[in-house]
């Protein structure tokens, strides 16, 4: 498996809050959730446009807000071959056209196109939930897309599961 830009703190088998998230687990099909890494990527609009919210969040707050078009990105998540793993990401929208969860292509663990999730319709928070099993260990990276102007997206609550 090649090396994480980052070194993930938590405990799969315990339930801790860690800043925007939280995370479950048990032996059989560990659920984890790492805290920071909500990333921008991008230009200075999209880190403008893109902020803390400490009014709301799911289960509490803080949530991240995305108040404009376009995609944030940047959550690396290690995977293994043969292991499918579950994504899963909380949203709160006000647009016409649902915000969607984009699990990026990788040929190197065999996901040969982008995979889309898109957000339920909802009038609080839903879940946007994302599913494969990779054929080789790597990484995969998770971008959130607003689709809708003149309205927000909240996101809150990464979860992941292997198994």
């Amino acid at each position: 498996m090649p090396a994480l830009p980052y070194s993930p703190n938590f405990d799969a088998t315990s339930s801790q809050s860690s800043g925007l998230f939280v995370a479950q687990g048990s032996s059989m099909a560990p659920t984890i959730a790492a805290p920071d890494v909500l990333r921008i990527y991008g230009d200075e609009p999209y880190a403008r446009d893109c902020v803390r919210d400490d009014t709301d969040g799911y289960p509490l707050p803080p949530c991240q807000m995305q108040q404009r078009p376009g995609v944030i990105g940047g959550i690396l998540i290690p995977v293994n071959a043969g292991a499918q793993i579950t994504i899963m990401l909380n949203c709160k929208y006000t647009g016409a056209i649902p915000p969607r969860m984009i699990v990026r292509a990788n040929p190197d663990v065999g996901l040969l196109a982008d995979l889309f999730a898109v957000a339920p319709q909802g009038s609080g928070w839903v879940n946007v939930v994302a599913t494969f099993t990779p054929s080789a260990d790597g990484v995969v990276d998770v971008d959130r897309e607003q689709c809708s102007s003149n309205a927000f997206t909240k996101w809150d609550n990464l979860q992941i599961t292997f198994g």
